[in-house]
């Protein structure tokens, strides 16, 4: 694959990414916005950065499993050594891979 479509992939790749941040931030926004109407849900910080996938895994690791399960058996392609989707993203999340290779630490 030449040098351009590279570019192409990796750019649609990061617009798929980026909606999926929308969505995750939306969602918060949206529970927060409950929280107000309904004195038992609990309003919580979003940040911008955060996929999905990630705040699944988040949740996972707290106790909350069906998030993770569900989006786990949608991506059920994405696995890499015993770890599935949401654990990846995550990974990828901590490794700071979003980001420029200069921006990473």
């Amino acid at each position: 694959m030449n040098n351009k479509l590279k570019i192409i992939k990796h750019n649609i790749w990061q617009i798929i990414v980026c909606l999926d941040q929308f969505v995750c931030c939306l969602g918060g926004m949206f529970i927060s916005i409950f929280s107000i109407l309904f004195k038992n849900v609990e309003a919580k910080k979003i940040w911008a950065d955060e996929t999905l996938s990630s705040k699944a895994w988040r949740w996972n690791i707290k106790g909350i499993k069906w998030p993770s399960k569900i989006i786990d058996f949608i991506f059920f392609f994405d696995r890499e050594n015993n770890k599935k989707h949401c654990e990846l993203s995550y990974d990828n999340e901590l490794n700071r891979l979003q980001l420029p290779p200069e921006m990473r630490q």
